[in-house]
């Protein structure tokens, strides 16, 4: 009987990693930069719904809300909202089976 043979990888450093060459690491870059830049494009040429701002505006937005500190009373506003959602539920998860627990015969 023949001896077994593990299967080897190719080396990272070879660019093979399981296939993922130098093309396939740009494309998986170069696509999602592509699709912001059509998107941009669109909505300038106002081919866009009103409700879909372009990522330059949305950027803008986010520059001037970081820029007055609002941004940051934002992000601790919802991370209360968050944390208080989540003691809620862990204890909406939690109580009830203990509470059955007792219920046992």
């Amino acid at each position: 009987m023949p001896a077994s043979r593990t299967p080897t990888l190719p080396s990272p450093a070879s660019g093979g990693g399981l296939g993922w060459g130098w093309s396939q690491k740009i494309a998986n870059w170069l696509i999602p930069v592509a699709v912001l830049a059509l998107w941009e494009l669109l909505g300038g040429a106002g081919l866009l719904p009103r409700y879909l701002s372009t990522p330059g505006a949305i950027l803008a937005g986010l520059w001037e809300i970081a820029v007055t500190g609002e941004l940051f009373t934002a992000l601790a506003e919802s991370l209360y909202r968050v944390s208080c959602g989540f003691v809620l539920g862990a204890a909406g998860g939690t109580a009830p089976p203990s509470g059955v627990e007792g219920l046992k015969p």
